[in-house]
């Protein structure tokens, strides 16, 4: 099919993911007290869209379980 198209704007294009340590956290605490509480040693979990890790301590936990 002969389509004719033009450009009407152009701009860089460059990978972001949003991702940040209090959205992980604010996941966590969907997994609830009981789950948490098997995680006290601390947790690392990683990005799924950027492979960033994000590291919660024993104490990183222990204060999001006392947010529920």
């Amino acid at each position: 099919k002969n389509l004719e198209w033009s450009v009407s704007l152009e701009q860089p294009v460059q990978y972001y993911c949003p991702c940040n340590k209090e959205h992980f956290a604010n996941a966590l605490k969907l997994l609830g007290k009981n789950e948490l509480e098997t995680m006290q040693e601390g947790v690392s979990p990683i990005c799924l869209y950027c492979s960033r890790q994000y590291d919660f301590s024993a104490e990183d936990i222990t204060a999001i379980i006392r947010s529920l």
